[in-house]
This record gives C-alpha cells, structure tokens and sequence, in this order.
C-alpha cells in the first residue's frame, strides 16, 4: 500500500515492544525510498526515467537544482553563472491516499557535491581534484544566515536556494512554492484544499540537510498544516538556534505556526557524516542507532544488525535500512547498482537480494505538473 504511516521518536523509544519494532520498521520503508531517489540518479541527467519501485505512487515532477554533476559542469556554474541543472528528487501523490504526497530526495552522488557538503571546512579535503573544486566554491564556505535568525552551510543551502520543480534554470521559483502549487492544485482537482494536504519529505545524506531546508520553508512560508520529516544520516543542516527554531515550529509545542510538524532524524554512531561541519548542532528529534555490543540510553537505539565497519558501510542508506529492520530490509528490492551498498550488510538475514533485472523503470515517466 502506498501510503506512509506516521512515525514519532516517541514511538521508536516506546517501551512496548510491538509499538517499538513497527516503528522501526516504518522508519526503515521510508529510507527505502531515500535509496530508490538515490537510484535514479544518473550523471548529468535532469530528467530520469523513473524507478518502478514507487509503486502506489503517482508521479507529478522532478526536482532539480543548479549544481552541475561533473567537475567540468560545476566549474562553468560558478565561474560563468551557467544554469546546468541536475536531478535531485520527486515528487510524488499516494494513489492510496490523495491527501498523501512524498518529496524524496537523493543523497550525495558526485565530487562537486561533496565539495558542496564539505565547504565549510575545506582544510580537511585530501584529494587535489577535490581541493581545486573547493577552492573554486570557497566564497560558499562561510555560513550564512537562515531566517530561522540561525546559521547554515552555505554549501548545502546552495544547493537548497537553487532547488526548484518542473523546469530548468537558476530562475525558477523556489521548490517549495512550485511544490505547494503543484499540491495546491492536485488537491483542487480531488476536492480537496491545500489545508488538507499531508506532506511527507525524506532525503538521505546531504539530501536529509537540504530536506530540512524545505522542509522549514513548506512550513514557514507556505503554511503546511501536517508535515512529517525523515532525515537520515544528515550532516548538521544549522547551528543551535536553527534547530532549536525548527522544533518549536510544531503547534504541539506552542511554536510559532499552526503545522502538525513531526521531524526524525536517524544518525548511526560510526557514520562520519552527521558529525560534520563542526560549529553546528544535531536536530533535536534525533535518534542514534547504537552498533552491537553498545549500549543504549537516551535517545538512541541498539542495533543487532552488524554493517561493514567502513566510511561506505556506515552511510549507505539500505545500511541504515537493515539496522532498523532486517525484516524489512531483506525485503527491499535492491538494484543491481546497489550492490556495493548491500554487500556492506554483514548480517546475512539483514542483506536484501539484489535483482536480475532493472527497477529502473522505461519508458521515461512523464510529469503530471505543470499540470497539461
């Protein structure tokens, strides 16, 4: 069924174990999807064609930001304001549930993009070709300010300020209008209002830092009324006040919108990624999955999957998927192209199989927004 339930951090940490491990197991399917954006990814591409995985999931249109996806690409970007744009995610409505819409968005993919996650702190780059990229994007190492009255790593915002929907072009409005357009009308033509709209954004990486960005602004600037947020290991998307600002925005907390917000971020102790940049603070709602032999306390989870205890393994996000559940990770239809993430799994009833055939899906999908 495609539709996604609701899962807390107060579900997770539940001591009733059939409400702890179905939570688990809802955060692992939505990881899943994470990993099928990821999937879709192809070079330079704007325009995948689509993964057969999201089945039950209509399509309505790419995501797409102005950052090149080849060294040569990002230096014509920067140095001669170029437009190239490159696939970040989608948007798509549940057929089960036409309130229901998923913003997924992919992780990490090429080196001018880890530039982007790691301009902050470019001292610490150690190949030349990544530092001579760096070097090129330095005037976006800084942090810059957030309306949240925080900071953030311009080398994520940037990305997030060029991400848009439908169409090409750095002039492109803003991803979270032309989302809030295209649901604002999905919605008109099923009867329904935008109020009524329940809104789920996922990212894996440095697409859970650029997910929290939308994320805000869906909340802030175009009033979402239920919002749910999945972050899976993201790096530090603000400083303190930013993250403190984003947990005070759910109505639950007497924030200051009216959105019933609900952000998890889920992070693996081993993971390099989320303890970078440094200066800037976790999300609040986080919980870290505890590798075995540890101990739990807190917000955090004891894991009995065992992963590859290498930068790749602790990172990839069907990794991540089988440390919360091995069950539903086992069921995962895994691409042929994952097969360097899932032979990470250490755990043999943890390790999904890989397919014979492609989910990558042809032919291309065609968008329903700009709707015809």
């Amino acid at each position: 069924m495609a539709e996604i339930t609701r899962t807390t951090l107060a579900d997770v940490l539940n001591a009733n174990e059939v409400t702890r491990n179905n939570a688990l197991a809802n955060l692992a399917e939505i990881a899943r999807y994470a990993l099928f954006a990821e999937d879709m990814y192809v070079t330079t591409d704007a325009n995948p064609v689509g993964d057969s995985r999201f089945d039950g999931w209509r399509f309505v249109g790419w995501l797409r930001t102005t950052v090149a996806a080849n060294l040569i690409g990002d230096i014509s970007h920067w140095l001669f304001g170029t437009a190239n744009t490159t696939y970040f995610g989608a948007l798509f409505q549940s057929q089960d549930n036409t309130n229901q819409y998923l913003v997924a968005l992919r992780g990490t993919e090429s080196g001018p993009e880890w530039v982007q996650n790691c301009v902050a702190l470019p001292h610490i780059l150690q190949s030349f070709k990544v530092r001579i990229a760096a070097a090129l994007v330095e005037k976006g190492g800084a942090p810059i300010k957030h309306h949240s009255g925080g900071s953030v790593p311009s080398g994520f915002h940037g990305i997030y300020e060029n991400l848009t929907l439908g169409l090409d072009g750095a002039s492109a409005p803003d991803a979270y209008v032309m989302i809030t357009r295209a649901i604002t009308e999905l919605q008109r033509q099923a009867g329904a209002t935008w109020d009524s709209a329940q809104i789920v954004v996922t990212g894996h990486s440095l697409g859970a830092a650029v997910a929290s960005y939308l994320a805000y602004d869906l909340v802030t600037q175009a009033a979402a009324k239920k919002l749910d947020l999945y972050m899976f290991a993201s790096p530090m998307a603000g400083d303190s006040i930013y993250v403190r600002s984003f947990h005070g925005l759910d109505s639950k907390r007497g924030g200051g919108s009216s959105c019933d917000l609900n952000v998890v971020s889920v992070i693996f102790e081993r993971d390099l990624v989320p303890m970078t940049p440094p200066a800037y603070a976790p999300m609040l709602d986080t919980l870290k999955i505890i590798a075995p032999g540890g101990t739990a306390h807190g917000q955090q989870y004891l894991t009995a999957c065992e992963i590859e205890d290498t930068p790749g393994g602790n990172h990839h996000v069907i990794c991540y998927a089988a440390m919360l559940s091995s069950a539903t990770a086992i069921a995962t239809k895994c691409d042929a192209r994952d097969k360097d993430n899932v032979a990470c799994i250490v755990t043999a009833g943890a390790r999904p199989p890989l397919a014979t055939t492609p989910y990558i899906a042809a032919p291309a999908w065609n968008a329903i927004y700009p709707a015809p």
